[in-house]
């Protein structure tokens, strides 16, 4: 955890030297991004600003909040449940990453690139249960500010 954190801390203060001049070519490091909707309650709420690092500067790690591209071209912010290698198991609303499961569940295999995203208001939520997984290259980066 210290390890991830001193990443994150690096990458940000990287961004913010590197930000201003990337800034005037049009290229952003670190973006805030508002919060629509209650598919991530009670982590995020409507209307909340977030910090958002691209895609690139940090890892994509299990329980990561991301803001992805969905393929309506609608920006979407939700956690990640699985990574590039997993199998995901969705029976009865109950998601099961990398556990048994019986032939009742929908079971999904992570190939390279792909993520299984949901939100933490699974109840509301849009997510890959509806959509699938999501290719990395429509992950636009990571939320640091919950």
């Amino acid at each position: 955890m210290v390890k991830r954190v001193t990443l994150v801390l690096i990458a940000i203060v990287i961004a913010f030297i590197l930000s201003g001049w990337f800034a005037q070519l049009g290229i952003y490091l670190v973006a805030p991004a508002i919060v629509t909707g209650n598919s991530m309650l009670p982590t995020l709420h409507d209307g909340q600003i977030v910090i958002v690092i691209r895609t690139g500067l940090i890892p994509i790690k299990r329980g990561d909040i991301v803001v992805l591209q969905h393929s309506d071209g609608e920006y979407l912010i939700k956690r990640v449940v699985g990574i590039p290698g997993d199998t995901i198991c969705v029976q009865q609303n109950v998601v099961y990453v990398n556990e048994p499961c019986n032939q009742t569940g929908t079971i999904t295999i992570l190939d390279n690139n792909l993520y299984y995203v949901l939100g933490d208001n699974m109840e509301h939520s849009v997510d890959s249960r509806v959509f699938g997984p999501i290719e990395y290259k429509n992950i636009a980066g990571v939320v640091i500010t919950p």
